[in-house]
């Protein structure tokens, strides 16, 4: 359970395809390359966007309380 009294659940590959045979679930179109052990990846788009890898950190380790 979290913290808020809901109780997490996993579901594995082969509950979630049985799960949109029976369509309890619907993804659509659905790859089969999507289909992880515990997950599906979804795709929003053909478009994205990468972010370059910054060698400066922007965390500085101080805090402030407001």
């Amino acid at each position: 359970m979290d913290s808020g009294g809901t109780t997490i659940v996993i579901l594995s590959n082969k509950t979630i395809l049985k799960k949109i045979k029976e369509q309890e679930l619907i993804i659509e179109p659905l790859k089969q390359s999507q289909l992880q052990s515990a997950s599906i990846d979804l795709r929003i788009g053909n478009h994205f966007l990468t972010i370059e890898i910054f060698h400066t950190s922007f965390f500085t380790g101080q805090t402030s309380c407001l």
